[in-house]
C-alpha cells in the first residue's frame, strides 16, 4: 500500500503552492538508495534502484529483479527503446531487454558495470567509470564496443569521470562538479553513427558544466554558481546566483525549468545534503518553496504534466506537485468556525462557537469579542445589504458577551437577521419576522417542528430551506405559492443550504445535492462515496458561477457538469467538517471548517488538473486490462460503458465479460481523478462465442444423433414395456390368483377348525354347569375346565389367524376396526376407557404381513395395560403423514421402569414385529405408558 505523506501548513503561511509525496522503503520503495528515473511513452514512472527495478503507476511499486530474470539487482538505469521495449543498465550485469514484463540478456554486455544508458539513432550508448560502450544490433545479434574517453579528447588524465544526457536529439557529454571532484571542463558531442565524440559549444571550454537542459528553442546549463542561456552559437544570457546567501556553502547540482517556475538542486558542500529551491522565473531572490532532501541527489526529470520527480541516494523518492488550487493555505487556527462574512470589502470576519475574530487585508487576526459560554455563536444575523452597517450576532438565550474591540458596530441579537434594502427578516427556528423601516410587517410562524436554515430572496419570491423542505413566498409574504420536499424528487426534506447560480437553484441536505430549474423541475446528482459524503453542511455560488459545496469530509466544485474534489479530509482527518464557505471581494474562498480556516485564490478560478492515462489491452476474447496510470494521489474512478447500457464503476484492473450473451459487444472506459475531467478510451469490439458445445451445429448435429438414438431407445422401450406388460398381468392375475386362495383357506380354517374349537367350548360349557359334577369329580372337573380355557383361546388364536390371512383385511380401516373391536371386548366391565382416533379416511391398503404384526403388536400392549397399568383411560391414534403410517397406544397409569423389568418377552417381541416389517417402536414410560409405532407405506 502507497502511503502518501504531507507537509501540512502552519498558521499564516500562505506561500504553500506545492504538494510533497515522499516515498521511502516505508510506503513501497524495496530500498532507499535510488538511481535514474524514466518516464515511458505510457507514462509509468520507472525507478532504478540498488534492490530491482520499479515501475510505478501512481498506486502501487511493480519490482522486477532476480526473481524476475535479472542477473543482479543492482539496477543504475533505464531507456525505451521501441513502445514498451526497455533497455536496462545494470552494474555487473551489463544491458538487459525488458520486453512483456519477461528479461532478455545481451550477451556481448555481460558482466560489464554500467552507469547510464540513452538510444540515439540505431546505437544505445552506454556509460561506465572511464568510458562508454556503443551497442548496436546487427542480423538480430547485439556487437559492444568500448571507448575510453581520453583517448577520445585528448585528456592526458587517467581517471576521467563524465555524465551523458540526450539534449535536443543529441548526446552530450559533461562532467563538472557534480560529477566529481575533478570534473571534466567543457561540453563533447557523441556522435555513435560516425564513432566521434567532438567538443561543443566553445565558450564553454573552460567550464565545469554540472547540468544541461533543453529551454524553447535554447539551452540552460549551470555551473557551481552561474546560469547560463545560449544556442549553438554564442550565450544570449548569463547571471550569477547567489539566492542562499554568502554564508551558507552550496553549489548548484541539476536544474528544471517549465513555463511557470525554476527549480534549482543545491547541495551543501559541508553536509553533503541536496536541497530544492522552487522559483518564479521572474524572482530569482524569494523561493516560492524551499524542500530539503536530507540526503544527495541522483537524478530529477520532469513528468509529462510538468511536475518534479527526484531519486536520491539514501532518502527515497520525491514527487512534488503544483497544485491547481491551493486548499493547504491555512489562514487561521480555530476548534470551529461556524460563519464567515466580510466588513465594508475589506475585513474578514470569522465566528466561531465563542469567539469573533477580524482579519484585516494584510492578514492579521484579532479577536473582537467573546463569550463565557461555549457554544454561545449560532450565526451573523446580516446577509445581503447591510444598510446601518452593524454586524448582528446570533446569541440564541441572549447569552453576554465582552466587547474587546470597538473598531465594528456589533449588535446582538437573538434571532438570525437578513437585510433586503428596506427590509429585514428575523427568525428563529420556526417563526419569520417581517420588518419594513423597523417597524413589523407580518409574522409567520411555520409548522412547530420546522427550524429555518437558510433564506433567499430571487424573482420577487423568498425561498426559505428548512428541514421539512423548501417554502416558497411571495414578495409581501402573503401566499404560499409552493413547498418542495422529497415527495417532489428531493434526495431528503431535510435542507440544509440553498444556493442560485443565475439559472438553478441548488438544494442541499443531509443525503444528496439537488439542482431545481426555473419550472421547478428537481434533479438529483450522483456524488460518489469515494469523492465525499452526501450529507452537505452549505452551498456558495462564486463570482464565476461555479457551485462550491461543503460536506462533512470535503469541500467540493460543481463545474461544467461535474463534481470535483478540492479537499480532503484536512488530508485523511476524519473530523475535517465544512461548516461554512464564503467568497471575500477579493475573489478569495474562505472555508470554514472545525479545524479553522482554509483560504483558496479563486481569483482565476478553476482550472481541472490533468487527468490519469488510460491504457486498455485486451488480455482474452472477452477480457481487457484497464490501468489508469494517476500520481496526483487523488482518489481514482474507473467506469466503463457496455453497448448502450449506463457507466459503471469498476476496481479491478482486469474485467471479463465473459458472463453477457453470446453476441457482438462494443465497450468503451473512462477514468478520472477527483479534480480531473474524464478521460476516454477508444472503442473496443470483441465478441463472446458459444463453446463449441453451445454452438448451433453442435445442437443439430446433437439432435440427429440424438433423434436416432430417441428412436432406437423407443423400439427397444416399446418391446420392453410389451414384456413387462405381460409379465405384470400374469402377476396380476396371481395376486388376484393368491388373495382368492388366502379368502379360500380363511374360509376353510373358519368352517372348519373355527366351528369345531366353537364345539368344543359350548360342550365343555353344558357339561361344566352341572355342579354335582364337581362335588362327584372334582378331578374330571379341573380337566374339563382347562379344556374349555385352551379351546377359548386357541379360537381366538385362529380367529386373529383367519383375520389376517384374507386378503380384504390388508387396509389400514381394517385393522383399526379390529383392533377397536377387540379393545372394546377387553376392556369393558374394567372401569378403563377405551377411545379410538382414526385419521385415516380412506381405505390406505397395507403391505402384505403388516396387519397380522400390527394386529398381534398392539393386542400384547392393549393386554399388558389392562394387566398392570392401573389406569383409567387408554386411547389409540392413528395418522398417515406423507405415507409414513404412525400408531400410537398410550395409557396413563403408573407405567414401568425398563431396567427394573424382570420379564421382557412381551417388549422384546413387540420390537420384532415392528421389525420385521421395516418399521420403528418407540415405548416411553412417563406418567402412563405410550407405545408408538412408525413405517412407511410402500
Amino acid at each position: 500500500m502507497i502511503r502518501v505523506l504531507f507537509f501540512f501548513c502552519s498558521i499564516f503561511v500562505v506561500h504553500a503552492q506545492f504538494k510533497v509525496t515522499h516515498y521511502t522503503t516505508a510506503n513501497g520503495l524495496p530500498h532507499d538508495s535510488l538511481y535514474q528515473l524514466f518516464q515511458d511513452s505510457n507514462g509509468y514512472m520507472w525507478v532504478c534502484t540498488d534492490n530491482g527495478l520499479l515501475k510505478f503507476d501512481g498506486q502501487k511499486f511493480s519490482t522486477y529483479n532476480i526473481s524476475n530474470g535479472l542477473p543482479n539487482n543492482y539496477v543504475i538505469d533505464i531507456t525505451e527503446v521501441e513502445k514498451s521495449k526497455y533497455a536496462l543498465a545494470t552494474w555487473g550485469g551489463g544491458v538487459q531487454i525488458l520486453q512483456n514484463d519477461s528479461i532478455y540478456p545481451i550477451k556481448s554486455s555481460a558482466f560489464l558495470k554500467i552507469n547510464q544508458i540513452i538510444d540515439h539513432k540505431g546505437y544505445w550508448v552506454a556509460s561506465f567509470g572511464r568510458g562508454i560502450y556503443l551497442l548496436s544490433k546487427n542480423k538480430g545479434q547485439y556487437n559492444t564496443e568500448r571507448w575510453y574517453i581520453n583517448k577520445q579528447i585528448q585528456k592526458p588524465v587517467e581517471n576521467i569521470f563524465f555524465s551523458i544526457k540526450k539534449v535536443k536529439d543529441k548526446v552530450l557529454l559533461f562532467g563538472g562538479n557534480n560529477v566529481s571532484k575533478d570534473g571534466l571542463t567543457g561540453v563533447y558531442n557523441i556522435q555513435p553513427e560516425s564513432k566521434n565524440i567532438q567538443k561543443k559549444f566553445p565558450f564553454f571550454t573552460t567550464k565545469k558544466i554540472n547540468d544541461i537542459i533543453p529551454f524553447g528553442d535554447n539551452l540552460i546549463a549551470i555551473t557551481d554558481n552561474e546560469e547560463y542561456l545560449f544556442n549553438d552559437t554564442y550565450i544570449l544570457k548569463k547571471h550569477t546566483l547567489d539566492f542562499w546567501g554568502k554564508k551558507n556553502k552550496l553549489r548548484l547540482k541539476r536544474v528544471l525549468r517549465t513555463g511557470d517556475y525554476k527549480v534549482y538542486i543545491t547541495e551543501n558542500i559541508e553536509t553533503n545534503k541536496d536541497t530544492v529551491y522552487i522559483f518564479h522565473p521572474n524572482d530569482l531572490k524569494t523561493p516560492i518553496e524551499v524542500i530539503p532532501l536530507s540526503a544527495l541527489t541522483s537524478d530529477a526529470i520532469l513528468d509529462h504534466n510538468g511536475n518534479i520527480w527526484i531519486s536520491t541516494f539514501g532518502n527515497g523518492l520525491f514527487y512534488i506537485k503544483k497544485q491547481s488550487l491551493n486548499f493547504c493555505n491555512k489562514t487561521f487556527n480555530s476548534n470551529t468556525i461556524i460563519d464567515i462574512t466580510e466588513y465594508k470589502n475589506k475585513d474578514l470576519l470569522y465566528l466561531s462557537l465563542k469567539s469573533l475574530y477580524k482579519r484585516s487585508a494584510s492578514g492579521d487576526i484579532e479577536p473582537l469579542i467573546l463569550s463565557k459560554k461555549d457554544d454561545a455563536f449560532i450565526a451573523f444575523g446580516t446577509k445581503y445589504t447591510n444598510t446601518n452597517d452593524t454586524i448582528y450576532i446570533n446569541m440564541g438565550f441572549g447569552e453576554k458577551i465582552n466587547i474587546i474591540s470597538q473598531q465594528i458596530p456589533i449588535s446582538q441579537i437573538e434571532t438570525n437577521r437578513i437585510d433586503f434594502n428596506n427590509y429585514y427578516l428575523l427568525y428563529i427556528r420556526n417563526r419569520l419576522l417581517i420588518y419594513k423601516n423597523d417597524t413589523r410587517q407580518t409574522k409567520i410562524d411555520l409548522e412547530s417542528s420546522v427550524y429555518i436554515k437558510e433564506i433567499y430572496f430571487h424573482n420577487d419570491h423568498y425561498w426559505i430551506a428548512t428541514n421539512n423542505g423548501i417554502y416558497i413566498y411571495n414578495k409581501d409574504f402573503s401566499k404560499l405559492t409552493q413547498k418542495i420536499t422529497a415527495q417532489q424528487g428531493l434526495s431528503n426534506t431535510n435542507v440544509t443550504s440553498i444556493a442560485f447560480n443565475g439559472n438553478h437553484f441548488f438544494a442541499g441536505t443531509i443525503n444528496g445535492l439537488n439542482s431545481i430549474d426555473k419550472n421547478h423541475k428537481i434533479t438529483k446528482f450522483d456524488i460518489p462515496s469515494s469523492l465525499s459524503s452526501n450529507h452537505i453542511n452549505t452551498l456558495l455560488v462564486d463570482h464565476n458561477k461555479n457551485l462550491w459545496i461543503g460536506t462533512q469530509n470535503s469541500v467540493l466544485l460543481y463545474y461544467n457538469n461535474e463534481i470535483y474534489k478540492i479537499s480532503d479530509s484536512h488530508h485523511g482527518d476524519s473530523s475535517f467538517s465544512v461548516n461554512k464557505i464564503y467568497e471575500s471581494s477579493d475573489h478569495k474562498i474562505h472555508i470554514g471548517t472545525n479545524k479553522g480556516v482554509y483560504v483558496i485564490n479563486n481569483q482565476k478560478g478553476f482550472t481541472p488538473e490533468s487527468p490519469p492515462r488510460l491504457l486498455v489491452k485486451p488480455v482474452s476474447k472477452n477480457s481487457f486490462r484497464a490501468n489508469a496510470i494517476d500520481f496526483s494521489g487523488l482518489q481514482i474512478v474507473k467506469q466503463y460503458k457496455l453497448n448502450n447500457d449506463h457507466w459503471k464503476n469498476f476496481t479491478e484492473n482486469t474485467i471479463d465479460f465473459k458472463e453477457y450473451g453470446y453476441k457482438n459487444h462494443i465497450v468503451h472506459f473512462r477514468v478520472r481523478n477527483a479534480k480531473s475531467e474524464w478521460v476516454y478510451s477508444k472503442n473496443h469490439l470483441f465478441s463472446i462465442t458459444p463453446p463449441w458445445y453451445k454452438s448451433i451445429w453442435f445442437y443439430i448435429s446433437t439432435g440427429i444423433v440424438a433423434g436416432g438414438f430417441l428412436l432406437l431407445r423407443i423400439r427397444t422401450v416399446n418391446q420392453r414395456n410389451a414384456f413387462l406388460y405381460s409379465v405384470l398381468t400374469k402377476n396380476m392375475q396371481l395376486t388376484v390368483e393368491l388373495d382368492n386362495s388366502r379368502e379360500n383357506i380363511a374360509k376353510d380354517f373358519h368352517d372348519e377348525l373355527g366351528n369345531k374349537l366353537a364345539g368344543i367350548n359350548m360342550v365343555t360349557s353344558v357339561i361344566l354347569a352341572n355342579k354335582e359334577l364337581k362335588k362327584k369329580d372334582p378331578e374330571s372337573y379341573k380337566l374339563l375346565q382347562r379344556i374349555r380355557n385352551d379351546a377359548t383361546d386357541l379360537y381366538h388364536g385362529v380367529r386373529d389367524f383367519i383375520w389376517s390371512i384374507d386378503a380384504k383385511n390388508d387396509n389400514v380401516n381394517e385393522l383399526i376396526i379390529y383392533l377397536t373391536e377387540f379393545g372394546e371386548e377387553l376392556f369393558a366391565n374394567t372401569g378403563i376407557k377405551f377411545l379410538v382416533d382414526n385419521k385415516v379416511t380412506d381405505a390406505q391398503p397395507l403391505p402384505f404381513y403388516w396387519s397380522r404384526q400390527l394386529l398381534l403388536l398392539f393386542k400384547e400392549a392393549m393386554t399388558n395395560t389392562l394387566k398392570h397399568s392401573k389406569t383409567s383411560l387408554a386411547t389409540l391414534n392413528v395418522v398417515i403423514v406423507k405415507e409414513e403410517l404412525s400408531i400410537s397406544f398410550q395409557d396413563f397409569g403408573k407405567g414401568f421402569d425398563t431396567q427394573k423389568l424382570k420379564r421382557k418377552n412381551g417388549i422384546t417381541n413387540m420390537h420384532s414385529r415392528a421389525k420385521k416389517i421395516d418399521g420403528t417402536l418407540t415405548i416411553e414410560s412417563i406418567n402412563g405408558t405410550k407405545i408408538t409405532f412408525k413405517g412407511t407405506l410402500k
